[in-house]
């Protein structure tokens, strides 16, 4: 929301006390208080100051636009509603006392703009002529929810000097196609709003373009990436080739395939693969994708076992010495530790299980394939003798033979 302060220097009309009559005055400083006012595309908020030397007095307040009275209010502020984009609106507001009107403020404000924003321009080939399809969005100055249905766009379409076609549409339809366009020709179309019977916004202009390709899907590896798209949905014949660039640089010449691979990257890198459409030459809007490759995964992994624990050691990928990586460990798939070491404790294990472990390379949140390896902890060691609190082994007492019914079987 945008706020205007404005600074009155004008002369303003005043009571004295509650005399009938009234007098001008100049105004001076912290007589009346600066003005705000907030002005969107289809109304202009005003909001005013009592005058100090008035202030108890009980004042009604005109408003008026335009010499046409808006409102005759008690409160100090008003909105000013169905205006038209751009226009220039005279505002003034009155005092108004036992009956007799004293000008308070006056000042000229400037309706805001509406904003036409094109979400997509392409056209659809069709044999040896084409349909431009024009998709958009409106937006308004701090007035998102206005649409109204009896609103309109309109569309004109040059070429050269001459207008091959002209109309318009509902707002609220949000698109509109041009028809019978010829694929060797360049055009210019203009695109605007049309509000309460006004053209309210200047033309934009745009270029048509073919439409992008869809349904982007890929595979990354440590250093490739296989890309496959699906060619634009249209009925004509017209043959399509597709550009494809890895970082702004060209992956190999336009081709009319729909599949293409990026070969020689670096593990863990980030890279935006665009695809574009081409009809004899002219590109669409591109088909964006930012992409990571997988990093390799460690190498040489060492563990010692006990009965409750794991220690592992590994190397870092051999291709990653420059980078930051950190690895991930699992422990049956359930993850243990992040770490940018290499090495790690898998604790509080049982004695005499087998544990799949798996060691993760991550650059930038991005795995790598696991190193894997089953690992079988140790049985556990012998119960100790039981001792007594000084550390001495405790001898249990014998028993006598005479106590014992010794009974004695005769081998057969």
């Amino acid at each position: 929301m945008t706020i205007y302060k404005i600074s009155l220097s004008r002369t303003f009309c005043c009571f004295k006390s509650s005399a009938p009559e009234r007098y001008v005055i100049t105004r001076k400083k912290g007589m009346l208080n600066d003005q705000e006012y907030n002005a969107n595309a289809t109304s202009i908020f005003v909001r005013w100051t009592k005058p100090d030397c008035i202030s108890n007095l009980p004042l009604k307040y005109q408003v008026t636009s335009n010499k046409i009275q808006q409102k005759e209010t008690d409160e100090i502020k008003h909105t000013l509603v169905n205006l038209i984009p751009t226009e220039t609106y005279e505002i003034e507001v009155f005092t108004i006392y036992n009956g007799k009107s004293c000008l308070l403020l006056a000042e000229e404000i400037t309706a805001a703009p509406i904003k036409l924003c094109l979400k997509d321009v392409c056209y659809v080939p069709d044999n040896a002529t084409i349909n431009s399809k024009i998709t958009w969005t409106v937006k308004y100055h701090d007035s998102p929810d206005f649409i109204s249905g009896s609103d309109k766009v309109g569309v004109i379409c040059r070429w050269k000097e001459t207008q091959v076609h002209r109309g318009k549409v509902a707002i609220t339809d949000s698109r509109y196609t041009i028809p019978g366009l010829y694929l060797d020709r360049t055009y210019t179309v203009y695109v605007y709003v049309i509000y309460m019977s006004v053209n309210v916004e200047p033309p934009v202009k745009i270029k048509l373009k073919p439409y992008k390709p869809t349904n982007l899907k890929y595979t990354e590896k440590s250093t490739e990436i296989d890309v496959e798209w699906t060619r634009p949905d249209y009925t004509g014949s017209q043959q399509l080739q597709y550009l494809v660039t890895c970082d702004g640089d060209d992956v190999g010449e336009p081709s009319s395939t729909t599949a293409c691979m990026k070969t020689g990257l670096v593990p863990g890198k980030t890279y935006e693969i665009k695809i574009y459409t081409l009809i004899n030459l002219m590109k669409s809007q591109p088909l964006v994708e930012k992409i990571t490759t997988s990093p390799h995964k460690p190498t040489n992994l060492t563990f010692t076992a006990t009965s409750t624990q794991i220690e592992l050691k590994w190397e870092k990928p051999e291709d990653a010495s420059n980078q930051k990586l950190e690895y991930e460990v699992t422990c049956n798939q359930v993850q243990v530790k992040t770490t940018s070491n290499t090495s790690c404790k898998v604790e509080n294990l049982n004695s005499r299980q087998q544990y799949d472990i798996e060691i993760f390379t991550v650059i930038n949140g991005k795995k790598s394939l696991p190193l894997k390896q089953n690992i079988r902890t140790q049985p556990s060691p012998p119960i100790a003798s039981h001792s007594n609190i000084t550390g001495q082994q405790t001898v249990l007492p014998e028993i006598p033979l005479h106590n014992v019914n010794l009974v004695s079987q005769k081998r057969v």
